[in-house]
């Protein structure tokens, strides 16, 4: 997924990609439907809404993007009939169904959660725009409707791009090997 550009989002700030701290975040990389973490007045939510967790992070000037493993949480309800058989009913729970309608195409948009650090204004089409500068990660979320317009699901072939790209960083950054 494409968590943040540099674009204006609909709240009217930027978020810069570069200025996104991890490091807490690395610690606890939860990736939740919808913001749900219950911070502020709204009530704990039930650990359902920990829908997966970030994997992989690639983050440059331009663009912070992750790469999220979605939970297995299927429940699976037994009966037994009065003749002595059995019948299982596997119900999906809220991390396969949101899975399954990425997968689809059904969701597509992500969100980031965090703590403003630094701020500064700068002028975007005639309008004084926050530009946030460097912030805390708190949280990823699926959403329905993102305030970035272009934080959405990669395709196959960018992910693939990006994981082979992150692979050659790691192959040209490691030491040459003695002789």
């Amino acid at each position: 997924f494409r968590l943040v550009t540099r674009d204006v989002d609909r709240h009217g700030t930027i978020i810069e990609p570069a200025g996104i701290d991890t490091k807490a975040f690395l610690a606890n990389p939860v990736f939740l439907w919808m913001h749900d973490s219950g911070d502020g007045d709204r009530p704990t939510p039930p650990p359902d809404v920990v829908i997966g967790r970030v994997v992989e992070i690639d983050q440059t000037v331009e663009h912070f993007d992750i790469c999220c493993e979605f939970d297995d949480d299927d429940t699976r309800e037994v009966t037994v009939q009065p003749d002595g058989t059995e019948s299982v009913t596997i119900k999906p729970g809220l991390a396969t169904t949101c899975y399954r309608k990425v997968k689809a195409g059904y969701l597509r948009a992500v969100s980031i959660g965090c703590n403003v650090l630094t701020e500064r204004r700068v002028m975007v089409d005639g309008a004084e725009v926050p530009v946030y500068d460097n912030v805390e990660l708190l949280e990823c979320s699926l959403v329905i409707v993102g305030s970035n317009r272009n934080a959405l699901k990669l395709d196959r072939a960018a992910a693939a791009a990006m994981v082979a790209r992150l692979e050659a960083e790691d192959v040209e950054g490691m030491p040459a090997e003695a002789p």
